[in-house]
């Protein structure tokens, strides 16, 4: 009987180490390992006032005139990841038209692709990248994912490379 009942134990337990490592396969061939962010669908109402915040925020630093507005230069990215409850919002802007030459210069470069994140019941705000234009080590793995950012390789863009550090 002591053989019986170690044999039905070792068979419990290794049915549910099988079960567990099936479940496990499951969800990571399924991709819900790979990322941890969800699509984030910001409303055309919504774009706009984060549009208006652009502009206010680059009124406020002198880098356009009171008759300038940031629009969509692109199409913009929106993810939530569910890690942080941390929204992420990849804005790409250009002056409105027709706009002055210190909008044209200030939306060149930095001032066109706007990387934002919100904290729940906070507003959007602008964060601070390693460089020009956003990369995706700007932004969590599983938000990159999604976005389809890549994360390696000879398709990051230009100014993205990994970070050497000084010698």
């Amino acid at each position: 009987m002591l053989n019986t009942r170690h044999q039905s134990r070792a068979i419990v337990r290794g049915t549910l180490i099988a079960s567990v490592l099936a479940l496990v396969l499951g969800v990571w061939l399924s991709g819900s390992l790979a990322t941890d962010a969800s699509r984030l669908t910001l409303s055309p109402t919504q774009i706009t006032a984060v549009l208006r915040q652009v502009t206010m925020t680059m009124l406020s630093q002198g880098r356009i005139n009171v008759t300038d507005a940031a629009a969509l230069s692109g199409t913009p990215l929106a993810a939530h990841d569910n890690a942080t409850q941390v929204d992420w919002l990849y804005l790409p802007v250009g002056p409105r038209m027709p706009a002055s030459y210190l909008a044209e210069v200030s939306f060149q470069d930095d001032g066109s692709q706007w990387l934002l994140t919100r904290r729940p019941g906070q507003p959007w705000a602008r964060v601070t990248t390693f460089g020009f234009p956003p990369c995706p080590r700007d932004v969590p793995a599983s938000v990159a994912t999604l976005w389809k950012w890549p994360q390696t390789g000879p398709n990051l863009p230009p100014g993205c490379a990994a970070v050497v550090p000084p010698k």
